[in-house]
């Protein structure tokens, strides 16, 4: 039987193609990790940002959610750490995903597709999470080199359920970069109940000493409720 030559040639290029093609995609699906992601709860009928951030990947090309139902990416962005306390390869951005009133509860897979690979992380759809603004650092400056004073603030807690509890679980961050510093977890000092409803004034009294390091100044704080749910970490700085 006669065989030609340019045709088992082309077909031996199309395979070669084939298998470069396949390769290419597998590396572009080289899972990688962050050396920071905040939060892991997601709150129905709220815009809630995420923050992803590292020094293993350079940005982000592309945000999906598995399944995607009744979630929105919005328009996400770099944020700027301090460049002195942080290396240039260091990136830090932000996510916007908005949840509908009526989205499924339950886990779901993110995956963020980044020049340099994947990053994967699971979510999860719950009914409520506090939702907390207005952060202000009523007194802190600086003490002995490693033991600073404690830090004095308070900001403005919002949770439909009222599921709080009198003295609710703070989550509280010192670190030298702008995100994932060392967290402790302390017990908020007092609530205040504010005249509109479900809000509440969280104080706070936090001593750094409980962090074995020296800071920079960023500060963050979050608040969790009785089933462990939190929102993402309102940030400030301290011992300018």
């Amino acid at each position: 039987m006669f065989k030609n030559p340019l045709l088992s040639g082309s077909l031996f290029v199309l395979c070669l193609s084939f298998l470069l093609a396949s390769n290419k995609e597998n590396a572009a699906q080289k899972q990688i990790k962050a050396d920071y992601f905040d939060p892991k709860h997601l709150g129905r009928g709220q815009t809630i940002p995420i923050t992803i951030a590292g020094s293993k990947f350079s940005s982000v090309k592309s945000v999906t959610f598995l399944p995607a139902e009744e979630l929105t990416v919005g328009e996400y962005k770099l944020v700027q750490g301090n460049p002195n306390a942080q290396p240039p390869s260091y990136k830090s951005y932000e996510i916007p995903i908005s949840i509908s009133r009526d989205a499924a509860l339950g886990k779901r897979t993110l995956l963020i597709e980044t020049p340099e690979g994947q990053i994967k992380k699971q979510i999860e759809i719950v009914h409520h999470v506090p939702v907390i603004s207005d952060l202000k650092i009523t007194h802190s400056h600086p003490g002995a080199k490693y033991v600073p004073p404690a830090i004095h603030c308070n900001f403005i807690a919002f949770d439909e359920a009222d599921d709080l509890g009198k003295k609710p679980e703070i989550i509280a961050e010192l670190g030298p970069q702008a995100f994932g510093g060392t967290s402790v977890l302390i017990k908020a000092s007092k609530l205040e109940v504010m005249d509109e409803p479900h809000k509440v004034k969280v104080h706070v009294i936090y001593d750094p000493s409980l962090i074995p390091f020296a800071t920079n100044g960023n500060f963050r704080v979050g608040i969790r409720d009785k089933n462990g749910y939190r929102r993402n970490l309102l940030a400030g700085k301290v011992f300018q």
